[in-house]
């Protein structure tokens, strides 16, 4: 029974998983730029990712064309991750050659970035700035 209880415990153990919530709001340094807003849920278990967009505002309308998909398209989507050195990044990969990538810091010392691409290689279009925190 105590080795059960142990090796229960353990297993439990072993599994680090906890969520965040994280507020964007339009970066007060670039009043000029394009800004969003944002409330965004992060899963993180272990060294992967999961992010799911709950609300997202947009200071400019989508800059590109209505065939490319905009982040505006994916409230409550569960999205995969990775880690950066100041944050996460996270974007659609959905076999288009169109779409976004979203940068996410919470240093406050980095921009965080919402950047519309017209390629994967090519991103061709300003992005969309804010400040970050964890709630």
């Amino acid at each position: 029974m105590n080795r059960l209880l142990i090796s229960a415990v353990l297993v439990l153990i072993s599994f680090n998983i906890y969520a965040k919530k994280i507020e964007c709001l339009a970066h007060p340094d670039y009043p000029n730029d394009r800004g969003f807003s944002a409330d965004i849920e992060l899963i993180q278990n272990n060294d992967k990712f999961k992010i799911k967009i709950e609300k997202l505002n947009l200071s400019d309308t989508w800059p590109l064309e209505k065939s490319c998909s905009s982040p505006l398209e994916f409230s409550n989507v569960t999205f995969l991750g990775s880690q950066t050195k100041d944050g996460f990044k996270f974007g659609l990969d959905n076999g288009k050659e169109c779409g976004f990538v979203f940068h996410i810091s919470i240093n406050n010392k980095t921009p965080t970035l919402l950047m519309p691409h017209h390629t994967f290689k090519v991103f061709g279009e300003k992005p969309f700035l804010a400040r970050c925190k964890t709630l």
